[in-house]
């Protein structure tokens, strides 16, 4: 089995991808998930890159919109891409949701077509995305940092390290060969530098954006380690104005996790 780590999303994975975005699309994502279980047994999170798409895409399915831009939520946008906010949040409808960095990364790794499992990864659902992707993969598992404007970031590096690790250790306990390449022996160097994933966060340019802003709360949340069960899964990918829609579904829980 392979196991690499990209620091930037790129084409042409085939089997597993596991996408990190700390700050903070895969962050939000197993939270809306899990909010909107409350409510429904079958919810659906909407990813998109277009602020045009979200909003055509969420009038037309009667959808709730999140999401930002640089930061703050857009004008007519029921909630931001805080997964502070979100936690506390009512969600009676599906959500689409938008921001820079996650969404432009699945429009990359799904430009020639989607791997056939992806998956999206976070502090919070660290644990249980390293078991869902062993469990799912058959040849590969690649987990990829989405970055910052096409710039690599050092929060996405250290969660994609943490990920990896908790694979390879999983991996071990199955007895499941891994070949480890990319940039995962880099990564774990950063890891091992940020002991504590909330440092990292604070030190990192979008966690610098977000202090900034008054939103220090968002970075709390988002460096809890193992927080929820719930991956998000890729369900389908739709057009909207000519941009890709992927709608995410959450992957069936497995019985146990690895610990951290």
């Amino acid at each position: 089995m392979q196991l690499t780590l990209d620091l930037l999303p790129r084409t042409g994975a085939q089997d597993v991808v596991l996408l990190v975005d700390v700050l903070r699309a895969t962050t939000c994502a197993p939270i809306v998930l899990d909010v909107r279980t409350r409510s429904t047994p079958d919810p659906r999170l909407h990813v998109t890159a277009s602020l045009q798409a979200a909003r055509t895409y969420a009038a037309a399915n009667d959808l709730l919109l999140a999401g930002e831009r640089d930061g703050l939520p857009p004008q007519g946008f029921h909630l931001s891409a805080s997964p502070a906010q979100l936690r506390a949040a009512t969600l009676e409808r599906d959500t689409v949701f938008t921001s820079e960095n996650g969404p432009r990364a699945l429009d990359v790794l799904t430009e020639t077509g989607a791997p056939r499992t992806l998956l999206l990864g976070s502090f919070q659902n660290a644990p249980a995305a390293a078991r869902a992707a062993l469990d799912l993969a058959t040849s590969e598992i690649r987990v990829v940092c989405a970055g910052v404007r096409g710039e690599e970031a050092t929060e996405d590096i250290v969660c994609a390290a943490l990920i990896t690790d908790l694979i390879e250790r999983e991996a071990r306990v199955r007895a499941v060969p891994l070949n480890v390449g990319g940039s995962a022996h880099l990564a774990r160097t950063l890891l091992r530098a940020y002991p504590d994933p909330q440092e990292a966060l604070a030190q990192s340019r979008s966690g610098q954006t977000l202090m900034r802003l008054g939103l220090h709360e968002d970075l709390a949340v988002a460096s809890l380690i193992g927080q929820t069960p719930t991956v998000p899964v890729l369900a389908h990918i739709t057009r909207q104005h000519e941009h890709a829609v992927h709608t995410f579904t959450a992957l069936a829980r497995p019985t146990e996790t690895p610990t951290v």
